[in-house]
């Protein structure tokens, strides 16, 4: 016949509740984290395809021109809402991003240039590393999110 429940079966329940929960907090850290980064990831690809639309549009006064300096500030501003304490970087009209391991955390650059491999296509890219949001569970995210397109050209 089983007795009633107390004593040390009280004791078993909290030492199984504490080595339970620890399981469960880190999984949950772990998911909320792929969450943020999953969202910062997607509106940093979109927010390089706008870049690189206003960017292969063409300047003011130059129509054969690609206008490179508008892709910066569009791209920040679309990336403001997911930064989540990351700052960005916005970088000159024609000079390429930094390489991603020389990117300290916490730090987006945006780019806008010409493709080396092809001058007639405008390339934007966001690249960095995103500010881990959850130090319980540092996970190494990184974003390269490039994105292409032609250059807008005008003939008479």
């Amino acid at each position: 016949m089983l007795g009633p429940v107390g004593g040390h079966h009280r004791g078993q329940s909290l030492i199984e509740f504490a080595l339970t929960i620890g399981a469960f907090l880190v999984v949950l850290f772990g998911a909320l984290s792929t969450a943020l980064y999953a969202v910062q990831r997607s509106a940093a690809v979109t927010a390089a395809a706008a870049g690189a639309r206003a960017a292969a549009s063409a300047q003011p006064g130059k129509p054969n021109d690609p206008d490179l300096a508008a892709a910066g500030p569009l791209v920040a501003s679309r990336l403001a809402p997911v930064r989540f304490g990351t700052s960005v970087q916005t970088r000159g009209a024609g000079v390429p991003c930094d390489a991603l391991d020389s990117i300290p955390t916490g730090e987006f650059q945006v780019c806008s240039t010409l493709d080396p491999a092809d001058p007639d296509m405008v390339l934007v890219v966001v690249r960095g590393r995103p500010y881990n949001l959850l130090p319980l569970v540092p996970l190494p995210w990184t974003i390269d999110a490039p994105a292409e397109i032609h250059k807008v050209t005008f003939t008479r």
